[in-house]
């Protein structure tokens, strides 16, 4: 797919010494959904501020379908925001709110009336057209926006945490409907959320950053099954992170040795040393409770410790394990049928956990964060 969205050491320093965004190259796809996930404070709000013109890089080129627009004024741009707080005109309906940009713009009110109508259609909103906002729940409002900002038809659709406002039952049902949105339009969305299952749920790609920079981009299925650092595996999803030391290296592996634990793991295009300080992760939900070390599948580690608790989830519950480090080690079970409550480990029983090598990931000493 040709790429529409092109940034080019992208930066933005306010005063002289606090730098938002550090040097960002990124290429977004035509009808992509890409994401800029991190903390308050990463430079996701300020990429996309820059990205719809609010805000001037310091440094660096920003190209929409091939045109150079780092100094044209967001008007001239073909792209529209949805910002957290909606921005809706409190004295105006919903028709009007969402026709505002296209009578501004000169479109002739016959135009108007019809493009407005199609689009809360889409939206399933067209009973609501003559309500004014404060009549309207958050969820409501929010479609409001996605409509005023949809209607003009823009190249690209920038959201800045459109969805943190609302409960998060609502907010899981705006997910879906953005998503089925996006992919009924074909535009090309680029989001931004500090919330990792949003991220998750909704994009092609996600852009994970840290202190103004890419720490790694990827689809959530390659972040979450190998993150590049442990900034990253912390991060996205809950993780096992464990202080380990190289004992054996070879070609495409390496073994591992944490307390009287020993394990094994791919390399994944990485150099260690023997004596080497590395940090281990391993997913919680990857762990497997087997009766005894002679019950694991071959190939497979094995490490061994007491329970300290088990917690009930409803559909799964969270065994914690002491493993002589200074926090727990995690596992996470699903509850497949009501017989498997009874099996849940007592406080102060011994179990043997077990895993894929494929499934632990080890970061050596460079690895940033």
């Amino acid at each position: 797919m040709p790429d529409i969205i092109q940034l080019h050491s992208l930066t933005k320093t306010f005063g002289n010494d606090i730098v938002a965004v550090d040097k960002i190259d990124l290429t977004v796809g035509e009808g992509e959904f890409v994401t800029l996930l991190g903390p308050s404070g990463c430079g996701k709000t300020t990429t996309l501020r820059m990205i719809a013109g609010f805000e001037i890089p310091t440094r660096g080129r920003i190209y929409l379908s091939g045109d150079d627009v780092t100094e044209l004024p967001p008007y001239q741009r073909h792209v529209n925001t949805v910002f957290q707080d909606y921005a809706l005109f409190p004295h105006m309906n919903v028709s009007e709110n969402v026709g505002y940009g296209l009578r501004v713009g000169g479109v002739p009110k016959g135009e108007i009336v019809t493009m407005v109508t199609d689009m809360l259609n889409m939206v399933g909103l067209i009973d609501k057209a003559s309500h004014r906002p404060n009549q309207l729940s958050g969820g409501e409002k929010q479609r409001v926006a996605l409509a005023r900002a949809l209607v003009r038809k823009p190249k690209v659709l920038l959201l800045d945490e459109p969805l943190s406002a609302l409960d998060a039952k609502l907010r899981g049902a705006m997910q879906v409907e953005l998503k089925h949105l996006h992919k009924k339009l074909g535009i090309t969305f680029l989001y931004v959320t500090h919330d990792q299952t949003e991220a998750m749920v909704m994009s092609d790609r996600i852009v994970v950053m840290d202190r103004g920079r890419i720490a790694q981009l990827g689809t959530p299925t390659e972040l979450y099954d190998h993150p590049a650092t442990p900034y990253v595996a912390n991060f996205l999803g809950s993780s096992n992170m464990i202080a380990s030391r190289v004992v054996e290296v070879w070609p495409d592996g390496v073994r591992l040795r944490f307390g009287v634990c020993e394990i094994v793991c791919g390399a994944n295009g990485q150099r260690f040393t023997e004596g080497e300080r590395v940090t281990v992760s391993i997913r919680p939900e990857k762990v497997a409770v087997v009766d005894d070390r002679g019950s694991a599948p071959d190939g497979f580690n094995v490490i061994e410790g007491v329970v300290r608790d088990c917690l009930f989830h409803g559909n799964s519950y969270r065994i914690e394990v002491d493993i002589g480090q200074d926090k727990p080690f995690i596992v996470d079970v699903q509850l497949r049928t009501g017989a498997d409550r009874a099996v849940m480990p007592e406080p102060g029983s011994a179990v043997a956990m077990t895993i894929d090598p494929a499934n632990v990931n080890a970061f050596a000493a460079g690895a940033d964060r």
